[in-house]
């Protein structure tokens, strides 16, 4: 039975929509009490290195935790006894999310905590994780760290990039040194860092459409490790925001579903199946990023926005006007005519979200724009008529159908309740990545009850409306949703952290 489904949040009802009782659309949101904090409170840290019950740990250890959204600093304190009655170990007012101990004794085990604060409050402390040190001084080195990301050869990088690594095996790390060149040599050097305790590094002033090679190796007490092999990336050309675009070459194909089986669940919203002729466009490969939003809004409102790898995660809990209006800065931004025009925009009832009024949307310029409905399915279709673009069937029947799910998309079987870095799933058969999965996506139109009949070409949906479509399926989505032909709708002021959005533009 399909329907809509209502969540409070912070006053105000929020409206998805259910499929067989299953919530499609990610229901985190940053006021939730899992999230990041809603007006002046704060999310405890969530702890990340020692983990919680580690042994053989050195007696100089490094502690790492994941940032948390709206937080200034950290304190952290260490104790040999889980209540913190004593402690062996407290600072206060760390800006970074890190920090060191020198000084434990062997064959110990200490137990630490993490909170956050600003100028406004402080946070609950983390849980408490322990770890024991060593039962002698440790006398391995680390070993040599393992690369992630950006990945080997990667093109149309940010020129602030985040670089990111594991650490190998091998004695236990105190810090990383970092290298980054033009040369594969590393005969010069545009970044020598050392001393970097998180798994990560952050880069900035690197110029544009310039490849840059970079290493890692890993340090203690006991020596540093060999340095890994060079990776490369390229960075992204002068007046371009980082996002790569195929062209989507245009042509024909039957939009809809027919699937009786489903009517139960679609509500024949999938029908008439029907003809449908799209012109050629240019099509982001994948959904927006985190990275690619802020650096034009200024602003990044994703909930799953912690981590080394947030940066490379689908922007989300954006609205429909969120995503227009980042289309419109970045036509302005890449020298182009922007396609939505508004007679103006002001706050909802709520002071919450910003609202577009009067929205037109010109299909004559050359700007950047959400795709319409049908140009959506036709580019994740890529030339499929199946259930799924990858070519499988619903309903998957066995454990082999759900692992080769899987292996295609981010959806609730395998999303570890969270978005995911983009494409790091295939890409469908015209190098669109996440076309199914990670995030729903936004369109232009305005949602109706099934289709119109016959035959069209670009078409643009209804006139006007109160809901707006999206695509796709999310990291919390179902088998059923993650169908090329499965409509989903909500009002266009509403941000959850299952949607996002990509562009196109002629």
């Amino acid at each position: 039975m399909r329907g809509l489904f209502v969540l409070m949040k912070s006053g105000f009802v929020i409206f998805g929509i259910v499929v067989a009782a299953v919530m499609l659309w990610g229901c985190g949101s940053k006021s939730s009490p899992t999230g990041t904090g809603g007006g002046n409170t704060l999310s405890a840290p969530t702890l990340s290195s020692p983990s919680n019950g580690a042994t053989s740990q050195a007696t100089s250890p490094a502690f790492l935790w994941e940032a948390v959204t709206g937080a200034t600093a950290y304190d952290v304190r260490v104790s040999t006894v889980a209540t913190f009655a004593s402690t062996v170990s407290s600072q206060t007012g760390l800006t970074a999310r890190s920090a060191s101990a020198a000084g434990l004794a062997n064959s110990t085990t200490y137990y630490w905590e993490v909170n956050a604060t600003n100028a406004d409050t402080t946070s609950a402390w983390s849980g408490v994780w322990s770890f024991t040190t060593s039962s002698s001084a440790n006398t391995a080195a680390p070993g040599v760290p393992v690369l992630v990301s950006p990945a080997n050869g990667a093109t149309g990088q940010s020129i602030a990039p985040a670089l990111s690594w594991s650490s190998g095996s091998g004695g236990l790390v105190a810090s990383y040194g970092v290298e980054v060149s033009t040369s594969a040599s590393f005969g010069s050097f545009t970044v020598n860092q050392t001393g970097v305790i998180a798994l990560g590094e952050t880069l900035s002033g690197l110029a544009n459409s310039t490849s840059y090679y970079w290493r890692v190796n890993a340090t203690n007490a006991n020596g540093t490790s060999a340095w890994t092999g060079a990776w490369s990336f390229t960075t992204i050309a002068a007046g371009t925001t980082g996002i790569g675009m195929v062209l989507i070459t245009g042509g024909t194909f039957q939009m809809g579903s027919n699937n009786t089986a489903l009517e139960s669940l679609t509500g024949n919203d999938e029908e008439p199946v029907h003809s449908v002729t799209v012109s050629s466009f240019y099509m982001d490969t994948t959904d927006v990023t985190q990275a690619s939003y802020q650096s034009l809004m200024g602003v990044n409102p994703s909930y799953f926005d912690s981590g080394v790898t947030a940066s490379h995660r689908p922007v989300e809990e954006v609205d429909w006007y969120d995503a227009v209006l980042y289309c419109n800065a970045r036509s302005k931004h890449d020298g182009y005519d922007t396609v939505y025009s508004y007679s103006s925009i002001y706050s909802n009832t709520y002071g919450i979200y910003d609202t577009l009024a009067g929205v037109i949307i010109d299909y004559a310029k050359h700007g950047y724009r959400l795709p319409t409905e049908a140009e959506w399915e036709y580019a994740c279709r890529a030339g499929s008529t199946a259930d799924y673009y990858w070519g499988q069937s619903y309903p998957p029947q066995t454990s082999a159908d759900t692992a080769e799910i899987s292996a295609h998309v981010w959806w609730w079987n395998n999303s570890p309740n969270s978005t995911q870095p983009v494409a790091t799933k295939p890409a469908n058969a015209f190098g669109l990545y996440d076309m199914s999965g990670n995030v729903w996506q936004w369109c232009n139109d305005w949602w109706a009850q099934g289709y119109a009949s016959g035959n069209q070409t670009n078409p643009t949906g209804p006139a006007s409306g109160s809901y707006r479509v999206l695509r796709g399926g999310s990291w919390l989505g179902n088998g059923v949703n993650l169908r090329s032909a499965y409509r989903l709708y909500n009002y266009p002021l509403y941000r959850l952290s299952g949607g996002g959005f990509r562009c196109v533009r002629r």
